[in-house]
């Protein structure tokens, strides 16, 4: 029998980019760059230089990794770890300060959102615009414009100023042109689910299988789930490096969610406890041995408290509640030193969550607030995008 060896159709070597975290300083920088380019065009240009200058950092640095031909890769990290700078590197919007890499094939996807749409034109002009910015003929727009404007169910607003389009309105058309118009051999998705409705979201998952067949993709995504669901390999970037990178989707995953819940967001002001241990992971529907409960200071001597579980990329997930004072979903609490109430976690998606806590008066005016405290994570086999309320009984 005959083995045939994948294809590698992306090849990062050692990619680097910096900034700088003074505005004077990047200007008078990237003014004497340009210079030193003109003036030595032989000798290349000083930005591949390997040293770091006066407020200036590396958000990426030594990137290597190599994409074959029908992998989905995943790219997971908390903000500010480097994925959006890499996608856009990648994709031509960004120039890296050092290292390489070559790609067999186009790039193409959403990076940024409404990146080369002119708010002036219409959705209908803006996709001949991509078109030709893409080197599409307009033959083959004509052919697919129809699929496209269905896809992104802008029927009504695609010869509308695109200015007047919601965000959600604008990163579908987008995604719609890129998956779409002309598959590319390397497609870059950036967060893109986190933006369109439920709906969208459903079309925009069976899609992303069939271009599977056709394509490599990166995905980055805060979503565990879709991570999971998508990806045959992941790498976790930190600080701007590639600190995991392996086919085993699922040790990745572990790595992130428990470098998370050790961040410094769990603090002890605000404590979430399984009996008398903190909560760090639930894997699927198994039941705590015992009730789950948030306990916090009460330094302030707050009558109400508003109690919200978000999802990593603040996300509201659930609001607790015990009663609605001015439609407000509040637990009032019992005037103690440390207040406890009773959390349920049932039937909750996969992903990394954390608690924002509100410490309110008896007029309803919030006296302080805590965010995102007791960082943890849930392992289960499926994801929803609907945020509810629950109703909690406070522990007396």
């Amino acid at each position: 029998m005959k083995v045939t060896s994948k294809q590698t159709v992306l090849a990062c070597h050692g990619l680097g980019k910096r900034f700088s975290r003074n505005l004077k300083a990047s200007l008078r920088y990237a003014i004497g760059d340009i210079g030193r380019d003109l003036l030595n065009p032989f000798i290349g240009p000083i930005r591949f230089q390997d040293y770091l200058r006066k407020h200036e950092f590396w958000a990426l640095d030594e990137i290597s990794f190599s994409l074959e031909k029908g992998d989905c890769l995943g790219l997971l990290g908390r903000n500010g770890a480097g994925k959006t700078t890499l996608l856009k590197i990648l994709s031509g919007i960004l120039n890296q300060d050092k290292g390489s890499f070559t790609v067999k094939g186009r790039v193409g996807g959403i990076v940024a959102l409404g990146a080369g749409f002119n708010p002036v034109l219409s959705g209908r002009e803006n996709l001949k615009v991509y078109s030709a910015i893409k080197g599409i003929s307009q033959k083959k727009l004509q052919e697919k414009e129809m699929e496209i404007i269905a896809f992104s169910e802008l029927e009504k607003f695609i010869d509308s100023p695109l200015r007047t389009y919601s965000s959600g309105m604008q990163v579908r058309l987008a995604f719609s042109a890129a998956a779409i118009l002309d598959v590319p051999d390397v497609l870059l998705i950036d967060e893109v689910l986190a933006v369109g409705d439920i709906q969208f979201i459903g079309k925009c998952f069976n899609l992303i299988e069939e271009i599977r067949e056709k394509a490599s993709i990166i995905l980055v995504s805060h979503s565990i789930a879709n991570i999971r669901r998508f990806c045959n390999r992941c790498c976790l970037l930190e600080k701007g490096k590639i600190t995991l990178d392996s086919n085993n989707v699922n040790d990745v995953i572990g790595t992130y969610v428990a470098r998370s819940a050790s961040d410094p967001c769990s603090k002890d002001d605000v404590v979430f406890l399984n009996g008398k241990s903190r909560v760090k992971r639930i894997e699927g529907q198994t039941k705590p041995r015992q009730p789950l409960k948030l306990k916090f200071k009460n330094e302030a001597k707050a009558v109400y408290a508003e109690i919200v579980l978000k999802k990593t990329g603040n996300e509201n997930v659930l609001a607790f509640y015990e009663i609605l004072e001015e439609k407000l979903p509040v637990v009032r609490l019992k005037g103690l030193d440390w207040e406890e109430v009773g959390i349920d976690l049932r039937d909750l998606p996969s992903g990394n969550y954390s608690f924002t806590l509100s410490l309110l008066d008896t007029n309803l005016r919030y006296l302080s607030r805590r965010n995102e405290r007791c960082c943890f994570c849930i392992v289960n086999e499926f994801e929803s995008f609907s945020p509810v309320l629950r109703k909690v009984t406070a522990i007396l």
